[in-house]
C-alpha cells in the first residue's frame, strides 16, 4: 500500500456523476444479467463464482474447456442500457489472472455497438495481461456515436485451457465526471452545521459530511466563499478527475481512501491530506491545487 501526504485540493463547480450503468457487475447476485452462449457446448462451467476477491463475497471466475467446440472464442454478455450519443464513458474493473502459459490465449473487455438496421460498427476492445497474477485496477473509455442504438458489453476469452483462470470483480460504467470549473458564487449552497474553527484573525468551516475545508476568511475577508464541494480531495488519470471524502471511505470504484486533517499551528490553519492506494493502481496522478476564479483548480505540485 502507498500513502500520500499532500496539501488538500481545491475544485469547484463539479458535477456529480450518474450510477453504475452494469447489472450486477460486482458479482454478489451470481450471474444474474449474465449470459453465455458457448456453455451448452461445455461439460464444465465456463463462468463461475469464486469467492478469491477483496472485494465483497464473491468474483466471476473465467477457465475454458479444451473438449469445447466454441472454446477458441467464450463470450459472457450483457445488454447495456442506452448510452448518450457523444457523451464520454468510463468502463473501470478489477482483474487478476492465473495463466501459466498465455500462448494464443486472449481475454478480451468488449463494448460491442450496433446501429438502428442491427449491424455492427466499430468495437472498443481492451486486452488483459494474462501474466498478472495480483488484482488490478482497469479502465477504458470510450464514446458512443450518433449511430449507435445498442450496446453489449462482453467478456470473451479464448484458448483457454481447463486449468486457467481469470478473476474479474467490480465491473463499473458510468458517465466520466467532468472536469473541474471556475467558483461560481450565485452556486453556493450553506453548509448544516459546519464544524467551526477560529484562531488568530482565521475563520475557517469544516464539512462534517465530507471532512473538508467548506469556508476560510482571513481578517474578515473570504478567501474561500462558503460553498458544498468549495474543495475536494482528487486522484487523476488520463485528465480525469476522481473525487475522494476525507473520511476514509474508499472510492466506489478505485481503490483509494482519504483522510483530512485540521489544525492550526504557529498561528496558521495547517490542512493536511494523507491518500492511501489499498491496492496497485498503475498510472494515478496525486495533486495539490488551488482555485483561481478564473481558471478553476490549479495545481500547485504533483
Amino acid at each position: 500500500m502507498k500513502r500520500i501526504l499532500l496539501s488538500i485540493c481545491l475544485l469547484l463547480g463539479l458535477v456529480s456523476k450518474a450510477g453504475n450503468l452494469i447489472r450486477n457487475g460486482n458479482f454478489e447476485e451470481g450471474l444474474e444479467f449474465w449470459s453465455c452462449a458457448q456453455q451448452k457446448g461445455s461439460t464444465l462451467l465456463l463462468h463461475s463464482l469464486s469467492a478469491e476477491t477483496k472485494f465483497g463475497m464473491n468474483c466471476l471466475r473465467i477457465t475454458g474447456d479444451a473438449g469445447n467446440p466454441s472454446n477458441a472464442w467464450v463470450s459472457l454478455s450483457q445488454e447495456l442500457p442506452v448510452l448518450q450519443a457523444g457523451t464520454e464513458y468510463r468502463l473501470a474493473f478489477q482483474m487478476r489472472c492465473s495463466v501459466p502459459n498465455p500462448n494464443s490465449k486472449r481475454l478480451d473487455i468488449v463494448i460491442r455497438p450496433y446501429d438502428a438496421e442491427g449491424r455492427l460498427q466499430k468495437v472498443t476492445r481492451y486486452e488483459a495481461n494474462l501474466l498478472s497474477d495480483l488484482w488490478t485496477y482497469y479502465e477504458m473509455v470510450f464514446i458512443p456515436q450518433k449511430d449507435h442504438v445498442k450496446h453489449v458489453l462482453l467478456i470473451t476469452s479464448s484458448n483457454f485451457a481447463n486449468e486457467d483462470a481469470a478473476y474479474m470483480d467490480e465491473l463499473d460504467l458510468r458517465q466520466a465526471i467532468p472536469p473541474g470549473a471556475p467558483f461560481d458564487p450565485d452556486r453556493r449552497i450553506s453548509i448544516a452545521n459546519p464544524q467551526k474553527m477560529n484562531a488568530a484573525g482565521i475563520e475557517a468551516q469544516i464539512d462534517r459530511e465530507t471532512n473538508l475545508l467548506a469556508s476560510l476568511r482571513l481578517d474578515q475577508r473570504d478567501i474561500l466563499p462558503a460553498a458544498r464541494n468549495a474543495s475536494v480531495i482528487f486522484v487523476q488519470k488520463n485528465d480525469q478527475e476522481y473525487i475522494l471524502d476525507g473520511k476514509e471511505n474508499r472510492h466506489p470504484v478505485l481503490p483509494f481512501k482519504a483522510r483530512s486533517t485540521y489544525q492550526f499551528v504557529d498561528g496558521n490553519l495547517c490542512e493536511t491530506v494523507e491518500i492511501e492506494a489499498l491496492q496497485a493502481a498503475e498510472g494515478f496522478l496525486a495533486a495539490s491545487a488551488w482555485t483561481d476564479k478564473d481558471k478553476g483548480a490549479v495545481p500547485k505540485s504533483r
